[in-house]
């Protein structure tokens, strides 16, 4: 190989080490956002989950949950408060683990 080419090859490997993961941590934010902006109704476990949150006072989350649920304490505490803030509906509902999952992926990019 000519000097020229070592050097083009190694200029592409520095920009595919420097964008590669920025594109992939952009892929993943827009496919998390993606999946939380489309409409879709709860499934059965996020049902009883969301029928907690509405029901119950915070102090009943760290007590035994019905429906034989076994769900974070303090996650139940924050979709709760994202309930009051925001609305009982889907999308309140399903705000902390959409966060949760932006902080992985931003979690994972630093490591």
């Amino acid at each position: 190989m000519t000097d020229s080419a070592i050097r083009a090859r190694d200029d592409w490997a520095a920009k595919c080490l420097h964008w590669g993961p920025a594109t992939l941590l952009l892929f993943g934010l827009l496919a998390r956002a993606l999946h939380y902006v489309r409409y879709r109704v709860l499934w059965l476990d996020e049902s009883y989950t969301g029928v907690t949150i509405v029901g119950e006072g915070y102090a009943g989350f760290f007590g035994p949950l019905d429906h034989f649920q076994i769900v974070p304490p303090l996650f139940l505490a924050f979709a709760k408060a994202c309930t009051q803030f925001f609305g009982e509906h889907e999308y309140a509902l399903r705000l902390p683990a959409f966060l949760a999952g932006v902080l992985a992926l931003w979690l994972f990019w630093r490591l």
